[in-house]
Formats: C-alpha cells, sequence, structure tokens
C-alpha cells in the first residue's frame, strides 16, 4: 500500500511542473495575441533601430536570460490592461489619482515593447530567411576580416567592401553592379563574390546553377562565378585603362569541399592563397596604382536606399530572364 501512495505521489509531483508549463504558455500564447496587433505599427523601425534581426543569433544564448524579463513584462502589461479596462468600464478610473493614472498609462506601453521585443527576436530566431541573410552577413564580414589580414602583406593595396557602383545615373541607359569585395594592389584588381553554402560543391564554371550536397540533402545554388564574371566585365567597360579584373568566388560554411571547379572558386579560408598565386604569376606586370583605382571606382559607388531598390529590382528581373531562357535551352522540341 505504500509503494503505491508513493508511486501516485510521484506522478502527481510530475504532473505540476507540466501543468505550470503548459499553463506558462497558455499565458505567453494570449499575451502574443493581445499585444501583436497593438504594437505591429513599430515592428519595422524597432528591428533596425534595435538590430532584432543580427540579435536573432544569439537568441539560443540569451533567451534564459531574456525569457524571464519577458516574462515579467507580459505580466505586468497584461495585469495592467485588464485593470485599466475594468477601471475605464467600471468609471473607477476616474477616482484614481493623476500620478497612478500616468504611472500605469506610462508604463503599460513600455512593459508592452519590452514583451514585443523579445517575441520578435525569437520569431527571427527561427524565420529561415532571415536566418539565411545573417548567414550571408557572417559570411562577408569573414571574407572581409581575411581580405584585411592579407592587405599588409600586399602594400600598396586598397580594398572597397559591400559596394553598389551606379552608372549614368538618371539616364535611360541607368545600371548598377554590386561588388561584396574589392580589392586592389599593384598587381591586380578583384572582384570577390561571396558566398555562404555548406558541404559539397560541384562548380561547373559553364552550368548555369552548381550541384550542392549536405548531410541533410542535395540542392543547388547560383553559378556565383559567371556572377562574378558579369559584374567584373561592367566595371571593366565603365572604368576605362585598368587591367582585366580578377574574378574569385569565396565560399563560406562548414566543411566545404569544391569539386569540378576553376581554381578561383575556393573555401573562403583558401581565398588568400588563391590571390598569392595570381599575385605571383602577374609579378612582371607593369604596376598598378591603387590609390587612383580606388578613387576611380569610389566616384560611382552610391549608398542611396533608392538605388539600391532599383538595384534589387533589375537584378531580380535579369534572374527572372535567365531563368526562362534556361527553360527553354534545356527543352526538347523536336
Amino acid at each position: 500500500m505504500n509503494a503505491i501512495m508513493t508511486k501516485n505521489t510521484d506522478h502527481q509531483d510530475s504532473l505540476l511542473p507540466a501543468f505550470l508549463f503548459s499553463l506558462l504558455h497558455a499565458a505567453k500564447f494570449c499575451t502574443q495575441w493581445t499585444l501583436r496587433p497593438l504594437f505591429f505599427w513599430v515592428k519595422s523601425p524597432m528591428t533596425e533601430a534595435c538590430r532584432l534581426k543580427s540579435a536573432s543569433a544569439e537568441w539560443s544564448t540569451l533567451k534564459w536570460i531574456c525569457q524571464p524579463i519577458q516574462w515579467i513584462a507580459g505580466i505586468y502589461a497584461m495585469g495592467g490592461l485588464l485593470i485599466a479596462i475594468h477601471d475605464i468600464y467600471t468609471g473607477h478610473l476616474l477616482l484614481r489619482s493623476t500620478r497612478q493614472a500616468v504611472m500605469v498609462f506610462a508604463t503599460l506601453p513600455l512593459a508592452g515593447l519590452v514583451f514585443m521585443l523579445f517575441d520578435w527576436i525569437d520569431g527571427y530566431s527561427e524565420d529561415p530567411q532571415v536566418r539565411k541573410e545573417l548567414a550571408g552577413k557572417r559570411a562577408e564580414e569573414t571574407v572581409q576580416k581575411i581580405i584585411e589580414a592579407l592587405c599588409p602583406s600586399l602594400t600598396p593595396c586598397a580594398t572597397l567592401h559591400g559596394a553598389l557602383f551606379v552608372f549614368h545615373p538618371g539616364t535611360s541607359n541607368e545600371y548598377s553592379v554590386e561588388a561584396d569585395h574589392i580589392l586592389v594592389t599593384p598587381q591586380n584588381l578583384y572582384l570577390v563574390e561571396t558566398k555562404h553554402k555548406c558541404g559539397i560543391i560541384h562548380a561547373a564554371p559553364d552550368s548555369p546553377t552548381w550541384k550542392t550536397e549536405t548531410v541533410a540533402g542535395q540542392g543547388s545554388m547560383r553559378n556565383a562565378l559567371r556572377q562574378a564574371k558579369n559584374s567584373a566585365r561592367a566595371l571593366e567597360r565603365e572604368l576605362g585603362g585598368i587591367p582585366s579584373i580578377v574574378p574569385l568566388v569565396a565560399i563560406h560554411g562548414e566543411e566545404v569541399v569544391i569539386v569540378g571547379g576553376p581554381s578561383n572558386v575556393v573555401s573562403a579560408y583558401d581565398l588568400p592563397l588563391a590571390i598569392k598565386a595570381f599575385e605571383f604569376a602577374s609579378r612582371q606586370r607593369p604596376a598598378l596604382n591603387p590609390s587612383a583605382i580606388f578613387l576611380a571606382l569610389q566616384s560611382h559607388v552610391s549608398t542611396d536606399a533608392e538605388d539600391w531598390q532599383r538595384h534589387v529590382a533589375r537584378a531580380d528581373a535579369a534572374r527572372q530572364r535567365a531563368e526562362l531562357r534556361e527553360i527553354v535551352r534545356t527543352s526538347s522540341v523536336s
């Protein structure tokens, strides 16, 4: 009998934490669906101002500290909101002092905002598109550090990172070129296209897409070398007098292996070796002036948001045209 009673007590003890956990999640769910419509209009500006997408990359570590704060803010916001609604409905709000009323209406929005900030970060941490964007940014930051660390051995040199070049602005012939990284040395001008991918990449130079293989399965990516070559040709055309630009592709990710690709498609950490090889091969060339080339490039750089929007629209349209041409090219009609 004692054994049975002990077993029942243990069972009840195990149910209590599960019940409390379910209760907390139900309360969080109600709080989310109450506050989300109220704070929806500030989500975009707060995301930009507080860099919430970047913070979401560390959410798995930060959530153990932040979630208790979120719970407290949510309980305060919901409790205060219910009291305020009750007071308004019953007329008790008029009986409260001005100080009490100000305290309620000043602190409730703040508590609600604190709750929603953590809620948005949590949502971004699970958003595949946001995670992809953050991985791409981390890849570009890593390659930038690699290039800058290489520069002292190539002096004099000049670099540009994340640059948008706009040519013939304001005319019907306006077009733009985006470059992840530009490196100018006395021997060469390099345009580096950075991609984030993991696993095996079959980088066939003439294929419109590259096959990828990871433990999760097979996939594909656009031919990044073709993209780098197109950008390099555009810069060569607009900046007459400079030698041919060396297009490079640096792929950052876990266990990257390049299969069947040319030597200018490399893992990010092999980028210095590729650049040194081109520098060695060009050692007999007449020396370039990195400062002059940098100034020529800089004169076409734009940071205007509208230029970036037009660039993205043109890039999307070009990508769609390329996809349509590829469908026709690979068809069998006779």
